[in-house]
């Protein structure tokens, strides 16, 4: 019956009227996942000789196993967000007489024929090869590896888990988090523990049977919740309703009449999956600085990098989401342009959610002054920049935007209103400010090239006025073509 399934599935892939559609992208995918695929087996292949020579007193099968606890957690995190249960074409077969625990195995069972499945493969093969060749015993090699493939399958089984409740996947991030954390600090070094559970997978080969016990649960338990929610309005084949809670954001009000869209805005953001990943995504790279900060050598040749680092710290939001303006708008572009609004107080509202962004973003960032005023200052100048030149000159090159974006679809490797614009905005952002303050601390000094920086910033600030006008009147004449852009699906 499986076999059955499968051929249908493969017509029905082939045959799809979306098919050719997406063929480039399908492609690009593909050289990707070949990409990846090589890049694993080389650090396979590698690994062993690299950790023998970093750490020659101790076991580099040991070494290698007190770091895979890493790699399993960040790999779930990454499922978390990526991967889905392949549910879309089973809806056709449940008005066939089918067993629904048939149709359950099949899908619990497809979802191994997956990416995040088969690329760490080409990790753990090659390395199990390298470890044959320098005499490892064949046997607890063989059970360490089988160990490995099914803790694979256990990340799997655990995603779909984690996926039917927020709690799960707030507890597991905790847990990683805590745990990084007392790493770090020096509280409790957990990955030598672990590490030696993963190694003993090797020391005693029927260690075997826990993973693959626990793969056995978990299976169970996902068998058990999707037979008994597998009904087209219930469970994982329902579509999702969400309660729509009304927001008055009063608060807003102070700014007069282009409240009501920033209003919008907000909510938008709030009630979607897509913008809200943005405000995330931009609270997470707050903590960005610290791989810049604590390493001096990016500090080496004038801080250029520190420049780099103010600059997407306090300007990650209006590179997440100012990018995409007002391609957040395209679903209901069509009735904003049809009603007797201003346009003015429509882009104004843009420009004014993405100053706000660049003040919190900035004062959240404050706490790095910790690693010295230049630091410091450096931030509050990359947010001067920002709002004074990187704002202007993002909604400029926002009028070229006419691609949809649908709200609703995560971010992971989404690439729905990516166009040349969204490429070109790289320049003024940050390759500009870095070229101005690298030429200018190399010809004069570091002081002269923050002062420039920022003023550049305040110039833009005092001019904003007479800028926004102008782009106003960009906007306007792009908004046909904006519209008919956002009509094409």
């Amino acid at each position: 019956m499986f076999t059955r399934i499968l051929k249908l599935e493969w017509k029905s892939f082939f045959r799809s009227a979306n098919f050719t559609k997406g063929i480039a992208i399908k492609i690009f995918l593909a050289f990707f996942a070949l990409y990846l695929m090589v890049c694993f087996a080389v650090l396979g292949a590698g690994s062993y000789f690299f950790v023998a020579k970093a750490v020659p007193t101790v076991d580099p099968l040991l070494t290698v196993c007190r770091y895979i606890v890493i790699w399993f957690l960040a790999d779930l995190l990454i499922r978390f967000f990526a991967q889905k249960l392949p549910i879309l074409n089973t809806k056709a077969l449940m008005v066939i007489p089918i067993k629904k625990k048939t149709i359950v195995h099949y899908l619990l069972l497809k979802s191994n024929i997956s990416a995040f499945n088969i690329i760490p493969l080409f990790f753990f093969f090659p390395f199990s090869v390298v470890l044959l060749v320098k005499g490892y015993a064949i046997t607890n090699v063989l059970f360490w590896l089988l160990g490995m493939v099914v803790l694979i399958q256990v990340n799997n089984f655990i995603n779909f888990i984690i996926n039917k409740s927020n709690l799960y996947f707030y507890v597991i991030v905790g847990v990683l988090a805590a745990g990084v954390l007392m790493q770090y600090f020096g509280i409790y070094n957990i990955i030598f523990p672990v590490g030696g559970l993963y190694f003993g997978l090797y020391k005693q080969p029927f260690f075997v049977l826990i993973p693959v016990g626990v793969l056995v649960l978990f299976y169970g338990i996902n068998f058990k919740h999707f037979l008994q929610h597998f009904y087209l309005d219930d469970g994982v084949l329902a579509k999702k309703e969400k309660v729509v809670t009304s927001s008055e954001f009063s608060w807003l009000n102070r700014f007069g009449d282009v409240a009501p869209f920033l209003k919008n805005d907000i909510k938008l953001i709030w009630r979607n999956k897509r913008p809200r990943m943005t405000v995330v995504m931009s609270s997470l790279m707050l903590f960005y600085g610290l791989i810049f900060f604590t390493n001096p050598v990016y500090g080496e040749g004038g801080a250029t990098m520190y420049v780099f680092a103010a600059i997407f710290i306090t300007g990650m939001f209006i590179m997440n989401f100012g990018q995409f303006i007002p391609a957040w708008d395209s679903a209901y572009f069509n009735l904003l342009m049809s009603q007797n609004i201003s346009m003015k107080q429509y882009l104004n509202s843009k420009r004014i959610l993405l100053l706000l962004s660049v003040v919190v973003l900035t004062l959240l960032s404050l706490p790095y002054f910790y690693f010295g005023w230049k630091i410091g200052v450096l931030l509050l100048v990359g947010g001067v920049y920002n709002a004074g030149v990187n704002i202007p000159a993002l909604l400029y090159l926002c009028t070229f935007n006419k691609k949809r974006v649908d709200l609703a679809k995560s971010a992971m490797m989404n690439y729905e209103g990516m166009g040349v614009a969204q490429w070109l905005m790289i320049i003024p952002m940050i390759l500009i400010p870095m070229g101005v303050f690298s030429l200018i601390s190399y010809l004069v000094s570091f002081n002269i090239a923050l002062g420039v920086l920022f003023f550049l910033g305040v110039t833009g600030l005092i001019l904003q006025n007479y800028i926004f006008t102008k782009l106003v009147g960009v906007f306007k004449k792009r908004k046909y073509v904006m519209v008919i852009g956002f009509q094409q699906k």
